[in-house]
C-alpha cells in the first residue's frame, strides 16, 4: 500500500468518501448559538455501539419515524444514548453514475428527531445525503407547502479526519464485531 506524505496537501472531497456530517453541515443554528464544525465534536462521540437501519425496502424518497421505529423493532433494538446509527439504502448499486445522487432513501424530519430524541448523535449513510434527494423533497414541498420537509448491534469506530472549521469530515468506519 502506498503512504500518504501527510507534509503534502492533500486535494479530496470530504462530500465523496465515507463522512461524517458536523451540525454545521446543514447549516441550521440552534438557541445554543453556531452548532459545532467537525474538529469541535467530542472524540468520544465516535466510538459506541450501533445499529444499521435498514432501508432498501422505502424506495427512493423518504422514511419517516415511524419507518425507523418499525425497523428497530423488527431487529429488537432500542437506542440507547450516544448509540451509532449507520443508514443501509442499497445505494451501493448506483456507486459511480449519476443516479447516485438522484436515486436514494433519506430521512424526514420526524425521523432525524426520533434518532436524536433517543440520544443518537453519529448516523452514517451509503449515498450522497442523508436527507431525501432533492427533487423527491421539492416535489412534496410543491404539493403541500410543509416547511417542516425543508432540510430539516456491534461497535462502530469512525475516526474523522479533523479539517478546522470544515462542514464534514472524511472518516475511517469500522464495525467491531463482539
Amino acid at each position: 500500500m502506498p503512504l500518504i506524505d501527510i507534509s503534502s496537501p492533500v486535494d479530496a472531497s470530504p462530500t465523496l468518501t465515507t463522512r461524517i456530517g458536523a451540525p454545521t453541515h446543514d447549516g441550521a443554528r440552534g438557541a445554543y448559538g453556531r452548532p459545532k464544525t467537525i474538529d469541535q465534536d467530542p472524540l468520544e462521540w465516535f466510538y459506541h455501539p450501533g445499529v444499521v437501519l435498514d432501508l432498501t425496502a422505502a424506495g427512493v424518497g423518504s422514511v419517516d419515524a415511524g419507518f425507523i421505529a418499525g425497523e428497530l423493532k423488527r431487529v429488537g433494538y432500542e437506542l440507547r444514548p450516544y448509540d451509532i446509527a449507520p443508514l443501509r439504502t442499497g445505494a451501493e448499486k448506483w456507486s459511480g453514475p449519476q443516479c447516485h445522487f438522484t436515486d436514494f432513501t433519506g430521512l424526514d424530519g420526524s425521523a432525524v428527531h426520533h434518532l436524536l430524541d433517543r440520544g443518537v448523535r453519529i448516523t452514517g449513510t451509503d449515498t450522497f445525503s442523508l436527507d431525501a434527494p432533492f427533487a423527491h423533497i421539492r416535489k412534496r414541498y410543491a404539493e403541500t407547502r410543509d416547511r417542516s420537509l425543508l432540510w430539516p448491534a456491534f461497535t462502530v469506530v469512525c475516526s474523522p479526519v479533523c479539517v478546522a472549521g470544515a462542514e464534514a469530515g472524511t472518516a475511517r468506519a469500522v464495525a467491531v464485531l463482539d
